[in-house]
């Protein structure tokens, strides 16, 4: 009698996980479906128009009080003269879904960008202007600092802030 609970249990308890996985694969495909719709959200482009690219960044996004997406060392940095690309490893991408840490910044949309060190890390607080009017801020750590606020500050127009 103990045993045929038990194998039941263990039953329903496979049952339980192949469809929550099923689930899961359903989601990551419909995601995946959807970005093929889209189209690139990042061109190609030629590396002359490259100011600094960086593939192990980290970011933070502000999009709600509650809940804050984090991206340790995942994060894809590229500064054009007239953009910033902030995009998650293309895996990750599908995976995860929207963290609200994939944009593509108009550096004109950008409102204010707040540097501020602690100890030996810096971080780049970008606040920024969505296509739709709405303000939007994220927190990016770079590997190059630097280089990225070089980047950044060339042919920008906006106001930075140094703590």
């Amino acid at each position: 009698m103990k045993s045929d609970s038990a194998s039941i249990a263990l039953i329903l308890l496979v049952v339980f996980f192949c469809v929550v996985w099923t689930g899961w694969m359903a989601s990551v495909a419909w995601r995946w479906v959807k970005r093929r719709r889209r189209g690139p959200h990042f061109p190609a482009i030629d590396r002359s128009q490259i100011l600094h690219s960086e593939k192990f960044g980290s970011g933070l996004s502000h999009r709600s009080r509650w809940f804050r997406p984090r991206a340790n060392n995942c994060l894809l940095f590229t500064v054009t003269r007239d953009e910033l690309w902030v995009s998650p490893w293309a895996p990750l991408t599908t995976l995860l879904g929207n963290f609200d840490l994939e944009h593509r910044i108009r550096k004109a949309d950008i409102e204010r960008l707040a540097v501020k060190s602690v100890f030996w890390v810096k971080r780049f607080e970008i606040t920024f202007r969505l296509p739709d009017g709405q303000s939007r801020r994220i927190d990016l750590y770079s590997h190059k600092p630097d280089e990225f606020l070089a980047a950044l500050r060339a042919n920008g127009t906006f106001p930075v802030e140094e703590y």
